[in-house]
């Protein structure tokens, strides 16, 4: 299976328990097809520009910083699906790249860490992106159930399917790969009702 995997931070930090880079390390060694997209280290490579961490966030977060990020961030994923077609994409976080995710077409999926549900509790103008990407992915990751429980209690509407992986560094990629295979089945289910109606 061909997978993004999506982060807006690099994975390069070892003792991170989030290390994006050792979950695509792990899926490699189940035969998939994983590209790692480090979104702010391209995305500076390419432009010049400097991204604040999310950390940073919503200090460094200029509305206008925001567009511009969103911008290009939106037309490297674009390149990068045309380039790598993608069977799933994962994104670390429930915030920008997330919301590209949806806008992307491919089915996703969304590890989510918790400080966007702080984002969705406390500024609005974030509140759509983390909402709409939360209630459109195919699946959610949390590392427990207290994160599960927090997630439910910030968006009490939401129906998307949670799954506790623990820390996704650690995560079990026979889990993940039982999820991704799901959620792009479920994409190409819904694509055949679509043309089936449409041909009807």
């Amino acid at each position: 299976m061909r997978i993004l995997l999506a982060c807006h931070e690099s994975p390069a930090r070892a003792d991170d328990a989030w290390d994006t880079g050792a979950l695509a390390e792990r899926l490699r060694s189940r035969g998939h097809d994983v590209r790692l997209w480090d979104a702010e280290r391209e995305l500076t490579a390419l432009t010049g520009a400097a991204f604040p961490p999310l950390d940073a966030w919503p200090a460094a977060w200029s509305d206008d910083l925001l567009a511009e990020y969103l911008h290009l961030a939106r037309r490297r994923l674009d390149d990068l699906i045309v380039a790598e077609d993608p069977d799933v994409i994962h994104t670390d976080g429930l915030w920008v790249l997330a919301y590209l995710a949806l806008e992307s077409g491919v089915p996703y999926v969304s590890s989510v860490r918790g400080g966007e549900l702080v984002r969705v509790d406390t500024l609005a103008r974030q509140r759509e992106l983390i909402v709409q990407a939360a209630e459109n992915a195919g699946r959610l990751f949390v590392a427990d159930a207290t994160a599960s429980e927090r997630l439910l209690a910030v968006l009490p509407e939401l129906e998307t399917p949670t799954t506790v992986i623990g820390p996704l560094r650690y995560a079990c990629p026979t889990k993940l790969s039982h999820a991704y295979r799901q959620v792009r089945e479920a994409r190409c289910g819904e694509f055949s009702g679509w043309m089936t109606a449409a041909s009807g």
